[in-house]
């Protein structure tokens, strides 16, 4: 198969997909604005027609929904960046746009990173960022990185758009989470504990430990969707994490956990829930069975009680640097409530395919987080 034929069966997936917006009304009639197909590769490139007709066809969807309006004028928005002598960053751009009465962008990268050994075996990276130019600010973000075949690539792209529609964001600010996941993938496999397990509206597992812990990350709607990346003491996403942008990079902070001001679990999920310290990490570590293992199609970590049978899934999300995703699927961080030896790292979870524990990680990366309760 060619490399242009590869290009077009993904096109054809997402396209096919993406009607389905229509039914979840996703944007609840908000001015839009989808933006350039991000290409961040370095071997494999995708052609400049190929990104044009992604976006093209992205902006037809959401124009026959008659449910939102579609800002099609992007080479206006680039001409005055360009103007400004201003670089089109997803916050410049999403500033221009608020100018212009556009309530959120789209920004999407769907590229093939490298070619396998075999000919049809790709690396592909699929992502989409959600936008408020009210903010200047991602109100949620998906991404797919995978191993896979090429004729896996389809399933792919239905699990980036799923994983955007499945959490339905009332963007005025407040989350709804769609909880029916619980029911259907959950309500039989009783090591995940019942799905009336519940603290404020979100579902915990009973391990018998001192704490409950949350079964998914905070930002996820299952345990194996990574949920939201967030630097260490901050509450809220960023488009890029930098030393020169964290709220505690550098700053003699204490334990945070429960602070509303610094626990995003907290000011998140409200409750009793809050970041676990690095004891509670370690209390979990030497409690549980862990297998490397595959839930639904994403890697990560299975913990297993050894005092109730009950299990814990940790998926590789990976982390953030700048605003790179960095080894997704191979790896999975989460942070404590715990400062470090320094100012400038917190105490984590860890984990890859070979190892696990609790460790120091510069604060200023975007990590996943997992609540506890009492």
């Amino acid at each position: 198969m060619t490399r242009k034929n590869i290009f077009s069966l993904l096109i054809i997936t997402l396209f096919t997909i993406l009607p389905n917006i229509v039914e979840a009304q996703f944007f609840a009639r908000q001015q839009i604005l989808v933006w350039d197909i991000y290409d961040r590769v370095e071997d494999v490139k995708l052609g400049e027609g190929v990104k044009a007709e992604i976006r093209s066809k992205m902006e037809e969807a959401l124009t026959k929904s008659q449910n939102y309006d579609v800002y099609t004028d992007i080479t206006n928005i680039r001409g005055i960046l360009k103007s400004k002598g201003l670089p089109a960053t997803p916050i410049n751009v999403a500033k221009e746009a608020r100018k212009k009465g556009i309530n959120y962008v789209i920004f999407t990268t769907l590229k093939i990173l490298e070619r396998g050994q075999s000919y049809q075996d790709y690396k592909v990276q699929l992502a989409s960022d959600f936008m408020s130019t009210e903010t200047q600010k991602t109100e949620r973000s998906a991404y797919v990185d995978l191993y896979s075949r090429l004729n896996e690539v389809p399933s792919a792209c239905s699990k980036l758009l799923t994983d955007l529609l499945r959490e339905q964001i009332n963007f005025g600010g407040q989350s709804t989470r769609n909880q029916t996941y619980s029911q259907q993938n959950y309500s039989n496999n009783q090591s995940y504990g019942s799905v009336s397990n519940k603290i404020n509206g979100h579902e915990y597992v009973d391990l018998g430990l001192s704490v409950k812990w949350a079964t998914c990350n905070v930002g996820a709607y299952t345990p194996e969707n990574p949920g939201k990346h967030y630097a260490w003491g901050e509450t809220t996403t960023k488009s890029s994490y930098t030393s020169s942008n964290s709220k505690t990079y550098g700053r003699n902070i204490g334990d945070i956990s429960g602070n509303p001001d610094y626990d995003v679990a907290r000011s998140t999920w409200g409750g009793t829930w809050r970041l676990p310290t690095s004891e509670e990490f370690e209390e979990l570590i030497q409690c549980c069975t862990w297998t490397w293992t595959t839930e639904n199609g994403t890697k990560g970590y299975k913990g297993t009680s050894r005092r109730n049978g009950n299990s814990i899934f940790f998926p590789a999300a990976g982390y953030r640097i700048d605003s790179l995703l960095v080894d997704a699927g191979s790896c999975g961080k989460c942070w404590s409530s715990s400062p470090d030896y320094d100012n400038y790292y917190a105490c984590s979870l860890y984990f890859n395919s070979s190892e696990y524990g609790v460790m120091g990680f510069t604060r200023d990366y975007g990590i996943s987080v997992r609540a506890v309760s009492k």
